[in-house]
């Protein structure tokens, strides 16, 4: 017998292996860095999610599991790239985050702020307001932090 959470899917704690995509079609990794360990999540539209700072691969291969991504070991060539820029990073070397990104599981408000807010340069600051105005919500600014405090591609997104 089967466990079910009723919806025709292994349970979140399910042991993800060697098998079909997930329907999600995501596919994650953990790899450790100067800081701790960390993890990507991508589909093929792009990274979706970047998991910074944990203490443990299982940690983090947990982590990746609750998002239904499909555990790949060795990663495939984009995940290897995200892999390479932010190990660069906690080692201090100039990168590039510019990935394709996975937004589709973010509301439109959510995808346009993540745009906005992308694109702001390096080193540079914008206020919530601002970021508000540009993604076409002026009066905005309390749902941007909204959105900034759940940002699921920190360094990708600053």
């Amino acid at each position: 017998m089967i466990a079910s959470n009723g919806r025709n899917q292994p349970p979140r704690n399910a042991k993800a292996g060697p098998g079909p995509q997930p329907p999600s079609g995501l596919e994650g990794t953990a790899f450790r860095t100067a800081f701790g360990w960390a993890g990507a999540a991508a589909t093929q539209r792009g990274l979706r999610r970047l998991i910074l700072h944990l203490d443990s691969r299982g940690q983090v291969e947990a982590e990746l599991r609750d998002l239904d991504a499909r555990l790949s070991n060795p990663p495939n060539p984009f995940l290897r790239r995200v892999i390479q820029s932010v190990e660069d990073y906690f080692e201090g070397k100039p990168v590039t985050l510019s990935f394709d990104l996975d937004l589709s599981d973010l509301s439109p408000f959510s995808r346009r702020v993540t745009r906005v807010t992308r694109k702001i340069g390096w080193g540079r600051v914008r206020t919530y307001g601002q970021v508000a105005a540009a993604a076409g919500s002026p009066g905005a600014a309390r749902a941007v932090g909204v959105v900034m405090a759940k940002n699921r591609l920190p360094l990708a997104v600053p």
